[in-house]
């Protein structure tokens, strides 16, 4: 773990696997949030991993007459950068990357069973084989008015029957399971509507007169005791997983804190303390509700107060196609990165691929290897052939932790230096990133990322750049990646068109020229060590080049043996092939295989197209030749 963040320049660092990654001098514990660092004298690892077989890393130092400094900092999550309420000794926090769809920019309040019944189908066909696992019902399925009545409770009012779900909710969960996929729902503690002298001991009530306490953004902002949460929304929540809900968003809890609290501490209701303990009582009775099994998101916002009960936290605002939000999308991430994993999972709203392809291309690539929450939220008709491909080869989001540490920069707003566009309104600028100001930085965070990766076999580096605005060409040396400037990398573009799909660039040593990108393009680089034999450098299956597919690769007696593992559909493998090798023969079990050597580079791409079966067994034999 580097403990910083990364400077101008800098590549922001991420981690799959135990991977040791040059230059950064720091190993944190999250078993224990127990970070420790060096400094000062020259240093390097011995290994380019975590020992698996005694979990330990090793360095070698330089000593001279120079300090060398050691600080052990333990809580570090906890005390240190001021997460109170982290505690990981006593819960871990879900770590299983989640992908899905939602239904709320595709239909909105306009969502009924047959759109859902057609969804699923549409989802299961094409992109549950691929990884995606839920489908969440949003906002618009209830009665508009939700509340309580003399005659009505809540419970009822959320649960009743409608037209356009007329045997009510549960039966959309259960054809949704029918399909393959885990039912996901949305649920709101605003209470919309509301009969006075209804249980009146259970809102915010004013001292002088007993009469409703007003707050902005929340209609009837209720006291937040445990009584009254056990009340109103514990059943709701108990009654949605008797339905067969394995996904609950619960939205509007912020008004409730900010606004509801807020406002009742401006009047004298309850302290700020109180209102903390109250406010994390929400979350604890959610997951008391719901059991431990069920993935709980709150709605929106970075709550400190839901550490150790929510899976993940939406950590910006509700998004769209226009650019300025998917601009926003990779920036929180960016700014929130320190946490992934550690006290939560970053959620950064769902994607609209109803967008420009290059520009849902960018999100869906960074997402998926950030490994936050992955959703998409289009009608199926909005999924055309070229995006049907990019979402298929971003899942699964990748279960991928953060390298560095430190904490949240909130100096800089997400829309510094860019035009503001109202969402849900048609607008020229959905087509174009709208007017830029100008700047003196570089390149605006978030548009740099080296994710470092220690898979079943090998290491290697996915190098994610995003044109947040325009990025002019540029040498980057490998310290600022992350890599070892004294190694050869094969360089291989994952998104180049060139080729059918990828292009292997060459070797590289000590820095790499990274072209010029148009604002609202993105580029996936993977960079491997080059170890002078013929080794995999990718595949057109993921965006991770390895992560997903590749099980073993073993180079011995001039063969190299390649275990892959089954994939929904044909895919493209890419071998590199050093000078002083020729192939000999291609052999390949439990699948088809051909394959195709181009003249202009010493790539071999060969066409898998599996079978039925769970792992496809790649042997190339090779010829040796003297230089």
């Amino acid at each position: 773990m580097r403990p910083r963040r990364a400077k101008e320049g800098e590549a922001i660092l991420g981690q799959f696997g135990k991977p040791l990654i040059y230059g950064v001098n720091g190993l944190y514990d999250r078993l224990n949030d127990f970070l420790v660092t060096w400094s000062n004298e020259r240093w390097e690892w011995t290994n380019d991993k975590i020992s698996e077989f005694d979990n330990t890393a090793k360095i070698k130092v330089k000593l001279t007459n120079i300090p060398w400094l050691i600080i052990f900092q333990p809580r570090y999550y906890k005390e240190h950068l001021g997460w109170h309420y982290y505690a990981p000794s006593e819960k871990q926090p879900n770590i299983e990357p989640i992908s899905g769809w939602c239904s709320w920019m595709a239909y909105r309040t306009s969502v009924n069973l047959a759109a859902i019944t057609n969804t699923a189908d549409f989802l299961a066909a094409n992109f549950k084989p691929y990884g995606l696992e839920y489908l969440q019902i949003d906002d618009g399925f209830q009665e508009r008015e939700f509340g309580i009545t003399k005659d009505k409770d809540l419970t009822s009012s959320w649960f009743g029957k409608s037209k356009k779900f007329p045997n009510g909710i549960g039966e959309a969960a259960h054809l949704i399971e029918e399909r393959g996929l885990r039912p996901g729902i949305w649920m709101s503690t605003d209470i919309r509507s509301y009969e006075p002298g209804t249980n009146n001991f259970n809102f915010l009530l004013k001292e002088e007169d007993g009469s409703l306490l007003r707050a902005p953004w929340i209609r009837n902002p209720i006291n937040g005791k445990q009584e009254t949460i056990d009340a109103l929304f514990s059943p709701i929540w108990k009654k949605f997983i008797e339905c067969g809900f394995q996904y609950l968003k619960v939205d509007s809890l912020r008004h409730n804190y900010y606004d509801g609290f807020g406002t009742a501490i401006e009047h004298g209701l309850m302290t700020t303390e109180e209102a903390r303990k109250r406010f994390r009582n929400f979350f604890s009775s959610v997951r008391t509700a719901i059991g431990e099994k069920v993935f709980f998101l709150p709605c929106w916002g970075v709550f400190a107060e839901g550490i150790g009960y929510a899976d993940a936290m939406r950590i910006g605002i509700d998004s769209n196609k226009y650019w300025e939000r998917l601009f926003q999308q990779t920036y929180d991430l960016a700014r929130y990165w320190p946490l992934q994993r550690i006290l939560f999972q970053l959620d950064p709203d769902h994607v609209c691929v109803s967008t420009k392809s290059s520009w849902a291309r960018m999100a869906l690539s960074t997402v998926s290897l950030c490994g936050g929450v992955f959703m998409i939220t289009d009608k199926t008709s909005d999924y055309t052939e070229d995006k049907i491909s990019i979402i298929q080869e971003c899942l699964p989001p990748i279960k991928t932790f953060p390298a560095e540490t430190g904490t949240i920069d909130f100096s800089k707003p997400a829309f510094a230096n860019i035009k503001w566009t109202p969402p849900y309104q048609d607008s020229a600028d959905a087509e174009s990133p709208g007017a830029f100001q100008n700047t003196n930085e570089g390149a605006p965070f978030g548009s740099l990322w080296a994710f470092h990766f220690q898979g079943k076999v090998g290491n290697w580096c996915q190098v994610q750049r995003n044109a947040l605005w325009n990025l002019e060409s540029v040498e980057m040396s490998f310290e600022k990646l992350g890599l070892d400037p004294n190694k050869e990398y094969l360089v291989f573009d994952y998104w180049a068109k060139d080729y059918w799909q990828g292009r292997f660039c060459g070797k590289v040593k000590g820095s790499i020229k990274l072209d010029s990108l148009e604002v609202g393009s993105s580029q996936t680089l993977s960079l491997r060590p080059d170890t002078g034999i013929p080794c995999y450098i990718g595949s057109t299956r993921h965006v991770s080049c390895g992560a997903v597919e590749l099980l073993g690769e073993i180079f011995q007696d001039n063969t190299l043996e390649l275990t892959l593992e089954k994939q929904p559909n044909d895919f493209l493998v890419f071998i590199y092939i050093p000078e002083g090798y020729l192939l000999d023969e291609m052999l390949v079990e439990n699948a088809e295989a051909k394959n195709t050597k181009l003249n202009d580079d010493r790539v071999l791409r060969i066409l898998i197209k599996p079978r039925d079966v769970s792992k496809i067994l790649l042997k190339l034999r090779f010829k040796k030749y003297l230089l």
